[in-house]
């Protein structure tokens, strides 16, 4: 995904009752895509979630992945 330390905005702990343990990762990150032969720069909001396998092992999950709707500041910019 291409994703870089600078993309990072904020982390919040996640409001599902069932995984109220574990913290999710916001991301924006701009990408040059084709509409209809019309390029165009679309930010996309991109939410993830860290966790892990039943023996350990860490992975990460895109809970959201749709072009951004709501202003964001970024932790490293």
């Amino acid at each position: 995904m291409n994703l870089e330390f600078d993309d990072f905005c904020y982390a919040v702990n996640n409001k599902n009752p069932e995984f109220s343990h574990e913290v999710l990762y916001v991301f924006n990150k701009e990408y040059e895509l084709d509409r209809w032969g019309e390029l165009v720069s679309v930010d996309i909001y991109i939410k993830t979630n860290k966790t892990q396998t039943r023996n350990g092992e860490e992975f990460m999950v895109i809970v959201s992945f749709h072009e951004r709707n709501m202003p964001l500041k970024f932790l490293f910019r």
